[in-house]
């Protein structure tokens, strides 16, 4: 698919739509970000790397495959942002090597793009007058879920191997255990806060204060989110692969202020997609030898950022944090359950209970950071504080 294609048009008029009702249509990415040398940025700003010069060098070399892997395409729309584009560019061409290797090759990529949709959840929209199809990420997704990350693995005990040349870490699935371990560090729960309402208020997650994580926490977390990325990718490559969009209905509907005729799978086909875009994901992690417990927590690691994100809007709706109306996607909770007994059920011996185990270890974390932070969006809707115009 090239640019300037239907799919492309489309995808820039929704983008505008968005950034106009935003209050951003000024704020698309200048040309300093596309030209800037990797080379002169100082070390420190390669978060969460180690102190390792050897890591540091390994970081930088792999952010220039990213962004030589962005500058061989053109930008499909003035509106979208580089980096991201730069990412998700990255992210199908190793499901589609993966797809490959699985023996399911993709045939034909879809149209790609990011959006201020209000929707965590990706959507798949019919492109008018035209037989394709563009799928559409939240343009907050991937950073929302990057900051979560930073802060869930905080709260497990690292400590060097007897060699001294990498990390092991121990978890637990004891609530007082992990609320032990999160009431350890009350800068936890301020990050974790911080994060979830700038995503809420401000409808931009790296609004809130930047830090460094450094070291084991920050070479877990990278492997966290790089996997719930993969995922991501790979679920919405398994419903065209397992023939979804075929046997899908269309639907009317309003997306970033434009009315359009979105793809609404049934729930059965989203959880099919679910299981085969987490196998998707693990055979790419494994052509780069990661252990696939650590994988497979990417996957479930996802689902929970759903929740915490759906339930804190709902709350800053109505006061209640269920009342939001039901869409195509089964509920998150839901989903997170049916992928953990799809795995169970497979029989496979490579994950073991450990890949569950660790799971459920980060969702009760995050439960308990988000249990603590309730109230303070409960009173944020109770003084009439506004969300940002992205979930309105």
């Amino acid at each position: 698919m090239t640019c300037g294609s239907k799919g492309h048009l489309y995808l820039e008029k929704l983008q505008e739509t968005a950034l106009a009702r935003a209050g951003r249509l000024g704020d698309q990415p200048k040309q300093w970000l596309l030209d800037f040398d990797l080379d002169n940025i100082p070390d420190r700003a390669f978060e969460g790397l180690g102190q390792s010069s050897e890591q540091i060098a390994k970081a930088r070399a792999g952010y220039k495959r990213e962004f030589r892997c962005y500058l061989k395409a053109r930008m499909p729309t003035p509106f979208e942002h580089p980096l991201m584009y730069a990412l998700l560019l990255s992210l199908c061409e190793r499901i589609e090597k993966a797809a490959k290797r699985l023996g399911t090759p993709i045939h034909k990529r879809p149209v790609l793009g990011t959006l201020m949709s209000g929707r965590v959840n990706a959507a798949t929209l019919a492109v008018p007058s035209s037989n394709d199809y563009l799928v559409v990420f939240e343009a907050g997704l991937f950073l929302f879920a990057l900051l979560l990350a930073k802060v869930g693995v905080r709260a497990f005990a690292f400590q060097g191997d007897e060699e001294g040349k990498g990390y092991g870490f121990t978890f637990s699935e004891d609530e007082a255990d992990v609320e032990r371990a999160v009431l350890a560090s009350p800068d936890i729960l301020r990050r974790f806060q911080e994060v979830v309402l700038a995503y809420l208020l401000v409808g931009e997650p790296g609004r809130a204060p930047q830090y460094f994580t450094e070291g084991p926490n920050a070479l877990i977390a990278g492997e966290l989110i790089d996997s719930m990325e993969l995922f991501v990718m790979g679920h919405e490559y398994a419903h065209v692969f397992l023939g979804h969009l075929a046997r899908s209905r269309k639907q009317v509907g309003v997306l970033a202020g434009e009315e359009v005729q979105e793809v609404v799978y049934t729930w059965q086909q989203e959880f099919e997609a679910d299981l085969h875009g987490c196998l998707l994901m693990l055979a790419a992690k494994a052509e780069e030898r990661v252990d696939p417990a650590l994988s497979f927590w990417g996957s479930d690691f996802f689902f929970s950022c759903v929740d915490i994100i759906q339930r804190a809007r709902s709350i800053m709706t109505s006061g209640d944090e269920t009342s939001l109306p039901s869409t195509s996607h089964p509920p998150p909770a839901m989903r997170r359950e049916a992928l953990r007994q799809g795995i169970a059920d497979s029989g496979s011996t490579v994950f073991g209970e450990s890949a569950l185990a660790l799971g459920r270890a980060l969702e009760l974390t995050l439960e308990i950071l988000w249990k603590r932070t309730r109230p303070h969006v409960l009173k944020l809707f109770e003084i009439g504080k506004e969300l940002a115009p992205v979930w309105r």
